[in-house]
């Protein structure tokens, strides 16, 4: 560690250049990163219902369906328009009224028209070929509807999404960064040092974002926000560390023998406190989805980089900029909170029953909240593609479709089909072998009949069903289909489309919140009971932070706040993982003065005072940098989880300040019985 410190203190100015030039290589590069605003792309490759999709799109070449919601009462126009549509090169089929009943018949008879046609609005069905982008399509096919038509489907919520979203992440995170520079400013007494710290955050960020560009890999758009975002709220305090070790080493010594002893004394701190963040991230890699696992790497690496900027280009920057730092001071924001301490610990019993009714409320709300797992009614309504969904749905109710894929010479396969038409749920079942007269010679039947449903020696069956698949009865249904397909056809067959995707990621989701969560506890468990050297306290210190995230998800079903299904996993491990460290530091220094003979009491009120500025910059630092998406972000799938995140930092910063200190002076003797050198001697009780 000496010829670390050595060689940064020795090699600033070339170690400054170096990251400077980093940093404008990584701005230039940062654009190219992809984002995606599908959904169904944080499922994992290896999934059958994937395996499906791709089949679906790669051998049989069919595309997405697209819906067009027709507000004309005119059936001669609506025809006309179908017509237009069907000279397009790249739509397959066209569903609507017309396909399903003879238009020269009085509307009065029309049969099972209310799938096509209600209170005066008609829907017309496209299916477009296989295709890498859906861009100029969607462009082209907008171009052709005349004002009375909208369109909709996943893949222009998609292409909206993407136009919706441009830039958003650039503003949340300027203007977080802009907060904390404010409360920065506010608090520290140099102009100067918040500048410094804002400057070498941003250039780990942006460094972190240019190498997920160069990777070539889409993400998910939430990530690309959590990311740049929580990189900051996080490792901030890795610079405040540094800092005021060199401030203190600097009061005795000349500049570079005061920054390399100042790295040398807080690399421990520094990296004990980023070991408990990372677990954190590292529990979620262990997701199946790409959410959690993707999300999970990347802020894992940025982290690493967070800490290497700071090890590094932080400590240079100090150095060069030394003479400046102290030439102007101004009066800061007391952070104190004065003898909260002590006042906490002489009514200790009294406040470690509150922590036990808080328990019991939060623990029952978090058992209660059921999560929402189609993202679309988190997205802004204002959104064309959406209006156009939302407007479908409350006239022709909401539909659910199983897409059967299997290869095209599979024996069993029709007989499979006519099983699954005549099961309870299921309203039609659409294929070749269902909707043709079985006395008809196949000569007979015109080609393009059978080639909608099949190519490249595969086939495919539409199933309509009443159940959402993600409830009892769809559950149920599911199973019956798969069931009867492996018992009836000999061969392999894949159950795929949107609604069984959408039911795969509500399965692999409760997994992964199981998953996800036990591993981060387990690793802070095993990370803090190593640090205090102790069996007890890690179990109290996680089961106070815990208690934070309890209420956090418990807050929407106490105000019946619908809540995406991956807010549990995010908090589950972020949320323990980046604000672990205000327990940790407050138990850490109660710890000091316990071991120097202090009283209980005593002890309880040193550790809240001098805790208690880092703590509330570090929790403020969290909550300033999620709280401009939390606010301004019309995309509520964004603001509801970065609100999350912010109010995660709030309630565990009041978790630790307000009921820890209880705790300790409560439990101080289990502590002293169950750990190693816990106190010193009991002379002062």
């Amino acid at each position: 560690m000496n010829l670390l410190a050595d060689f940064i203190v020795k090699r600033k100015t070339y170690i400054l250049i170096v990251f400077l030039l980093l940093f404008v290589v990584s701005i230039f590069m940062m654009p190219d990163r992809k984002l995606s605003y599908n959904i169904f792309d944080i499922l994992p490759d290896d999934i059958e219902s994937l395996i499906g999709l791709k089949i679906l799109s790669e051998k049989i070449a069919k595309g997405p369906e697209f819906t067009i919601l027709c507000e004309k009462d005119d059936l001669n126009e609506v025809e006309n328009l179908v017509r237009k549509l069907e000279t397009l090169p790249y739509i397959i089929s066209i569903s609507w009224l017309g396909t399903s009943q003879d238009l020269t018949y009085p509307e009065e008879i029309w049969r099972d028209s209310e799938s096509w046609y209600k209170d005066g609005v008609f829907k017309v069905s496209i299916t477009l070929k296989s295709s890498d982008s859906y861009k100029t399509q969607i462009e082209q096919l907008r171009g052709l509807l005349p004002e009375w038509a909208e369109l909709t489907g996943s893949e222009v919520i998609s292409y909206d999404m993407e136009d919706y979203f441009k830039n958003s992440t650039l503003i949340y995170f300027s203007l977080g960064i802009l907060l904390v520079t404010v409360f920065l400013f506010l608090t520290f007494p140099s102009f100067l040092v918040p500048i410094l710290i804002v400057f070498s955050m941003m250039i780990g960020v942006i460094i972190n974002l240019a190498i997920t560009a160069v990777s070539g890999r889409s993400i998910y758009f939430l990530m690309d926000t959590i990311v740049a975002i929580l990189q900051v709220a996080v490792t901030l305090d890795y610079a405040l560390f540094l800092y005021h070790r060199y401030e203190e080493e600097r009061l005795t010594k000349e500049r570079d023998a005061a920054m390399a002893s100042a790295i040398i004394s807080s690399f421990k701190p520094i990296s004990l406190s980023s070991l408990t963040t990372m677990a954190g991230f590292f529990a979620l890699t262990f997701g199946k989805l790409t959410i959690y696992s993707i999300l999970g790497w990347i802020l894992l690496r940025g982290v690493f980089i967070s800490l290497i900027v700071i090890i590094f280009f932080f400590s240079s920057l100090l150095l060069l900029s030394d003479k400046f730092i102290a030439a102007r001071k101004h009066r800061v924001i007391p952070l104190g909170v004065g003898s909260l301490g002590r006042f906490m610990g002489r009514f200790s019993h009294i406040f470690s029953i509150i922590f036990l009714i808080f328990l019991a409320i939060f623990y029952y709300s978090y058992t209660r909240v059921e999560p929402i797992f189609d993202v679309n009614a988190f997205l802004p309504e204002d959104i064309p593609s959406i209006a156009t969904l939302n407007k479908i749905n409350s006239i022709f109710g909401q539909t659910e479709s199983i897409i059967i894929v299997a290869e095209e010479d599979t024996t069993g396969f029709s007989d499979a089909l006519s099983t699954i038409k005549n099961m309870d749920g299921v309203n039609t079942v659409i294929h070749y072998s269902t909707i043709l007269d079985p006395a008809i010679p196949e000569e007979l039947i015109p080609a393009d009949v059978f080639d909608r449903f099949r190519n490249n020696g595969y086939t495919f069956a539409l199933v309509d069903i009443n159940y959402k698949l993600n409830e009892e009865n769809g559950k149920v249904l599911r199973d019956s289909i798969e069931k009867t397909i492996k018992e009836k056809v000999y061969g392999k067959a894949y159950i795929t489309g949107e609604s069984v995707l959408l039911a795969d990621i509500s399965d692999i989701a409760y997994q992964d919140q199981s998953k996800t969560t036990r591993i981060s506890l387990l690793l802070i468990l095993i990370i803090i009971a190593i640090g205090f050297t102790s069996l007890s306290v890690p179990l109290v210190l996680v089961l106070v932070i815990q208690l934070a995230i309890w209420a956090n998800i418990g807050y929407y079903f106490l105000f019946n706040i619908p809540m995406p299904f991956f807010i549990p996993s995010i908090l589950g491990a972020i949320q323990l993982g980046a604000t672990i460290d205000y327990a940790v530091l407050l138990t850490s220094r109660y710890q000091e003065e316990r071991r120097m003979g202090m009283s209980r009491i005593d002890a309880s009120d040193r550790s809240v005072y001098w805790s208690s500025y880092s703590i509330i910059t570090s929790a403020g630092t969290m909550i300033l940098m999620n709280l401009p998406a939390a606010i301004l972000s019309n995309i509520e799938l964004v603001r509801i989880t970065m609100g999350s995140l912010a109010r995660g930092g709030f309630l565990s910063v009041m978790m630790v300040l307000f009921l820890l200190p209880a705790l300790l002076v409560l439990l101080d003797k289990v502590f002293k019985y169950s750990s190693y050198k816990w106190s010193g001697d009991d002379k002062n009780e």
